[in-house]
C-alpha cells in the first residue's frame, strides 16, 4: 500500500505544484472595488483548473504512460483501486482549497477586509467541480488533452445557455443588470454543482466497467488521400530521397496535432452556431439586448487558447510516444528536422489562432476581441512560443501542462519585478514625456529577447540524451540573463545612456557683449531665431518652401544657418513663424520672411499682404519711418512693440483683442494699444499679449482660456487690458507652452497665469526661488540658467505647474556659460562663445520617436562673425 500511495503522489506531484500556484492568485491580483466581483469569479476559475489539473494528473496520467494496463491487474478490487486513487487525490484537491483560503486570509489587509463566506465557498465548489470533470473526461476520453479541453467547453456551454435561457424567460431593462448577473451567479453555481455531482457518478461507474484500453488518441488517424497514399509507395522504393524524407516529418508534424485539430474543428462550429445565435438573438429587441449576451463572446478567450496548446504539443508528444529517438536514425539533419517542427507549429498556430478569428470577424462583425488581441497583439506568436519552450521540458502533455502554470506565475512575477526595477533606474533620469509607454517599451525589448532565449533553449533541451536537472539549471540560468540583459537595455535606452559619454565640447572665446543688448532666443516648430551677445541676429532652422506648407518644410533639408542683417546690430526681436520682427540699435523696426510686403499705394513703411506665398529671408521689409522703437515681441500672427516713450504699439491679427481694439479684426500697420505712456517690459503669447508698466504692474490683452473667475464675465475675450500683477520690479516677461511667467530683478521666477490645461493661481505664484537668468517650461519639466551661468532641469510631477513641493533640481553638464533657454518640445540654449545647443525632441520633427527625447544638450551650431562667410539680409 505504502508503493502504491508513493505512485500516487509521484503522479501528482507536477498537477499540485500547478494547483498551489493558481491558489496563490489572491495575492498577486491587484483589488480594486469596481472589479471585486470579477476578480472573484477569476480566482474560482483558476482553482477550477487547478482541479481539472489534479484530475488529468491522477487518471490521464496513468494512459500517457501506460500504466494502467499494470494498474489494473493488481490483485486488488477495482474499488479498493478507485477509492486509493480519489483519497490521494482528494487530499492534493484539499491542500490547493487550503492554500487559497489562506492566501485569501493573508491578502485581508490590502483589499479592505476579511473574505465573506460566498469567496470561501466560491473556490470549493469550483475546485471539487473541476476535479469531477476532470475525472469523468480522463476516464471516458483515455487522451488528456481531449480531456482538459472538454472540461473547459462544458462550463463554458452551461454558462452560454443560462444566459441565454434568463435573456428569453427573464427580460430585464438594461439599468437593471446587477440583479440579472446576482441571477446569473446563483444559476450557474447550482448548474455547476449538479453537473459536478453527476459527472463523478458517471466516472466512478465508467472507472468500474473500463477494459485494458490504451489512450483514445491512439484510435485517431489521419487517413492520407489516395494520391497521397501513392506518392508515399513510390517513396519506399527511393526512401534516401530528401523530398520524401522531409514530407515524412511534415506529416508526421501534423499526426502530432490531430487531437488539436480536431478540436479546432469542433470549437469552430460551436463558436459558429453561437455566433449564429448570436444574430438571431439581436434580431429579437423586445427580448435580448447586447449584454445578454456577452458570455456568447467569452468563447473567444477559450479559442486563443488554441495556439498554446499546439505548441504544448510539439515536443512532448514525441516523448509521450517514443519517437523522439529513432528520428536520430533519419537521413535528415536535426536542424532542418528543428525547422519542420517550428514551421509547422507557427503555421498551425497562426492558421488556428489568427486566420480563423480574423475570418470570423469579417464574417459576423460582431467581436472586437479576435483583431484586438489575437491578431493585432500577436498573441498567438507569446503563446506559441511559450508552449514550446515548455513542451522541450516536458516528458509528455500531462507534464507540460503541470509545468505551464508555475512557468506562467514566474513570468508574471519577473515581469512585474523587471518593469518596477527598469521603472526606478530610469525614473530620476527619463523624460516625463515619451512616445512609447514604459510597459510597452519593455514589453517590446524583453519579449523578444525572452522569446529568442526560449526558442534557443527549446533546441537545446530536445536535443537527445539531456540531462533534466542540468537542462533546467542551464535554463534559469539563461532566462535570468536574458531578463537582466532586457531590463539594462531598456534603462539605458529610457535614459538614453549613450549620451552619458558623449565628451563636451570646450568653451571657446566668449563673444564680445555690446552695450544695451541682452541675449535672446525663440524656437518655433521649424526655426529658432537667436539674438547674440554681439547684437547679432540669427536664424537656424530649415527653409520654408515656396507655399510655406509644414508638411513640405518637414526635412526637406537639413536644418541650416543664416545671419539677418549682416553688419547691424539689434537689440531686441521677435519671432512668430514664418515671420520675424526686430528692433535695430539706431531705433529702426525691420521685418523678415512673413507674408507681408510694402504697400505701393501708402507712404514708406506702410505693408499689406503679399500676393504670392513665398518668404523672403534675403532683404527685410521696414516697418513704419519711426526710429524710436525700444523692444519688439511676436507669436501666433501678431505683434506688440515698446517705444521709447513707453506706449505701446501692435499689428497683425486681433481676432480676440489681443490688440486692444474690440472691433479690428487685422491690423497691417502698427495701432496703439491703450493710452498709457510708462511701459516697461512687453510678451506676446499664442493669443494674448502681456505687458509690465514702472509702478511694477503686469497687464493682459486677448484671449483667456482659463475659466473666468467668479468677479469676470462669461467672455474670454478681453480687448482691454486685465491687471493680473503688481507690486514688484520686473526684468522680463514670458509666454511659454504651459503658463505665463515673470521674472524679476532679483531672479525669482513666477507664474502669473496658468492658459493651458489647468486653471492658474488667484495671484502670482513664486515658483523658483533661486536666482534666475532664463527660464522656460517644456514637457513635464523646467529648464533654467541661474545666474551662475549653470543649466538646471527641474523635474515635474504631471502637468501641475504649480506643484511646487515636489520639484528636483539637477545640473545638467559641467558647463557655467548659459545665456539663454528657449523650447517646447525641442529645447535650445546658447552659451557666452556663441554656441547654439539643442535637445529634446527632434527638431521639426511631427512623428513621435521610439526612444524618449534627449536630456542631454549638443552642439548644433556656432553662431559667430565670420568674414567669409555670405552675408544675408543686407537693405
Amino acid at each position: 500500500m505504502h508503493v502504491q500511495l508513493l505512485k500516487e503522489w509521484r503522479l501528482l506531484r507536477p498537477g499540485l505544484v500547478a494547483a498551489i500556484g493558481l491558489a496563490l492568485l489572491p495575492l498577486v491580483l491587484p483589488v480594486a472595488p469596481e472589479i471585486s466581483d470579477e476578480r472573484g469569479y477569476f480566482l474560482a476559475f483558476g482553482l477550477f483548473l487547478g482541479g481539472v489539473l489534479l484530475a488529468i494528473e491522477a487518471f490521464g496520467a496513468e494512459f500517457h504512460q501506460r500504466t494502467s494496463t499494470l494498474w489494473m491487474a493488481l490483485p486488488q478490487p477495482r474499488a479498493g483501486l478507485w477509492r486509493s486513487k480519489l483519497a490521494m487525490t482528494g487530499l492534493a484537491v484539499a491542500t490547493a482549497l487550503l492554500v487559497h483560503w489562506m492566501a485569501l486570509v493573508a491578502g485581508a489587509p490590502w483589499r479592505g477586509g476579511l473574505p465573506n463566506l460566498i469567496e470561501f465557498v466560491r473556490p470549493m465548489v469550483a475546485i471539487l467541480g473541476g476535479a469531477a470533470l476532470g475525472l469523468f473526461w480522463s476516464v471516458q476520453l483515455r487522451q488528456t488533452w481531449a480531456a482538459f479541453w472538454m472540461s473547459l467547453i462544458v462550463p463554458g456551454a452551461l454558462a452560454v445557455l443560462i444566459q441565454l435561457l434568463l435573456a428569453l424567460f427573464s427580460p430585464m431593462p438594461e439599468n437593471d443588470q446587477a440583479t440579472r448577473a446576482s441571477h446569473f451567479g446563483g444559476l450557474f453555481a447550482a448548474g455547476f454543482c449538479v453537473i459536478g455531482v453527476v459527472a463523478f457518478a458517471l466516472a466512478r461507474r465508467r472507472f468500474e466497467q473500463l477494459e485494458d484500453l490504451g489512450p483514445l488518441g491512439e484510435d485517431l488517424q489521419l487517413k492520407l488521400p489516395g494520391f497521397l497514399r501513392a506518392r508515399a509507395a513510390v517513396g519506399v522504393e527511393r526512401e534516401r530521397h530528401p523530398l520524401t524524407a522531409t514530407g515524412s516529418l511534415w506529416w508526421k508534424e501534423i499526426r502530432l496535432q490531430q487531437v488539436n485539430l480536431a478540436l479546432a474543428g469542433g470549437f469552430a462550429l460551436v463558436m459558429l452556431l453561437a455566433q449564429i445565435l448570436k444574430r438571431v438573438a439581436l434580431s429579437i429587441p423586445e427580448r435580448f439586448n447586447p449584454r445578454d449576451l456577452e458570455a456568447l463572446d467569452m468563447l473567444w478567450a477559450l479559442w486563443s487558447l488554441l495556439p498554446l496548446t499546439i505548441g504544448l504539443a510539439s515536443f512532448a508528444e514525441e516523448r509521450r510516444l517514443g519517437v523522439d529517438s529513432w528520428q536520430e536514425t533519419l537521413p535528415v539533419s536535426r536542424a532542418r528536422r528543428w525547422w519542420i517542427k517550428i514551421g509547422a507549429a507557427y503555421g498551425l498556430a497562426f492558421g488556428i489562432g489568427v486566420a480563423v478569428p480574423v475570418i470570423g470577424e469579417q464574417l459576423f462583425r460582431s467581436d472586437p476581441f479576435t483583431g484586438m488581441v489575437l491578431f493585432h497583439g500577436l498573441a498567438w506568436l507569446v503563446m506559441t512560443t511559450a508552449g514550446i519552450y515548455v513542451s522541450s521540458l516536458a516528458r509528455n502533455l500531462v507534464h507540460a501542462i503541470s509545468i505551464l502554470v508555475p512557468f506562467a506565475v514566474g513570468v508574471g512575477l519577473a515581469w512585474a519585478g523587471g518593469l518596477w526595477l527598469t521603472q526606478a533606474w530610469s525614473q530620476q533620469q527619463m523624460s516625463a514625456y515619451a512616445a512609447i509607454p514604459l510597459e510597452l517599451h519593455f514589453n517590446e525589448v524583453v519579449g523578444l529577447l525572452v522569446l529568442a532565449t526560449a526558442l534557443y533553449l527549446a533546441w537545446r533541451n530536445s536535443a537527445p540524451g539531456r540531462r533534466e536537472g542540468l537542462a533546467l539549471r542551464f535554463n534559469l540560468s539563461c532566462l535570468t540573463t536574458a531578463w537582466i540583459v532586457g531590463v539594462l537595455l531598456v534603462s539605458g535606452m529610457r535614459v538614453r545612456a549613450w549620451e552619458w559619454f558623449r565628451p563636451e565640447p570646450s568653451p571657446l572665446t566668449p563673444i564680445a557683449a555690446s552695450p544695451g543688448v541682452q541675449p535672446d532666443m525663440a524656437a518655433g516648430w521649424w526655426n529658432v531665431v537667436v539674438l547674440t551677445p554681439d547684437g547679432r541676429l540669427w536664424r537656424y532652422g530649415f527653409n520654408f518652401p515656396p507655399t510655406g506648407g509644414r508638411e513640405e518644410a518637414l526635412h526637406a533639408r537639413p536644418a541650416s544657418l543664416r545671419q539677418l542683417g549682416a553688419d547691424h546690430r539689434w537689440s531686441s526681436f521677435g519671432s512668430s513663424e514664418p515671420a520675424i520682427d526686430a528692433v535695430r540699435s539706431d531705433g529702426t523696426l525691420w521685418h523678415w520672411g512673413g507674408f507681408l510686403e510694402p504697400d505701393p499705394d501708402k507712404p514708406p513703411g506702410h505693408l499689406r499682404r503679399r500676393a504670392g506665398s513665398a518668404l523672403d529671408w534675403e532683404r527685410p521689409t521696414q516697418i513704419g519711418s519711426d526710429s524710436d522703437w525700444q523692444s519688439v515681441a511676436a507669436a501666433y500672427g501678431h505683434t506688440a512693440a515698446l517705444k521709447r516713450d513707453g506706449t505701446l504699439w501692435g499689428w497683425g491679427n486681433n481676432r480676440n483683442g489681443q490688440l486692444g481694439q474690440p472691433d479690428v479684426d487685422y491690423a497691417f500697420d502698427p495701432i496703439r494699444i491703450g493710452s498709457a505712456t510708462n511701459w516697461t517690459l512687453i510678451a506676446a503669447g499664442r493669443e494674448n499679449v502681456l505687458a509690465a508698466n514702472e509702478d511694477g504692474e503686469v497687464w493682459e490683452w486677448g484671449w483667456v482660456v482659463q475659466p473666468p473667475r467668479p468677479s469676470e464675465d462669461g467672455s474670454r475675450r478681453r480687448p482691454s487690458p486685465t491687471r493680473i500683477a503688481s507690486g514688484m520690479t520686473w526684468r522680463k516677461l514670458l509666454y511659454t507652452d504651459r503658463a505665463c511667467l515673470g521674472l524679476t530683478a532679483q531672479g525669482e521666477v513666477w507664474v502669473l497665469r496658468e492658459w493651458a490645461y489647468q486653471r492658474g493661481p488667484d495671484t502670482p505664484l513664486r515658483w523658483l526661488r533661486q536666482a534666475t537668468r532664463d527660464v522656460t517650461f517644456g514637457w513635464g519639466d523646467v529648464w533654467s540658467v541661474n545666474e551662475q551661468g549653470r543649466l538646471l532641469r527641474w523635474l515635474r510631477p504631471g502637468w501641475d505647474p504649480l506643484a511646487i513641493q515636489e520639484l528636483a533640481v539637477r545640473q545638467v553638464g559641467g558647463r557655467d556659460d548659459w545665456l539663454a533657454v528657449e523650447g517646447g518640445q525641442t529645447y535650445f540654449g546658447l552659451t557666452a562663445d556663441g554656441a547654439l545647443w539643442s535637445w529634446g525632441f527632434e527638431f521639426g520633427e511631427y512623428r513621435e520617436p521610439w526612444l524618449p527625447p534627449s536630456q542631454r544638450p549638443r552642439q548644433v551650431a556656432l553662431l559667430r562673425a565670420d568674414p567669409s562667410s555670405t552675408a544675408n539680409g543686407r537693405e
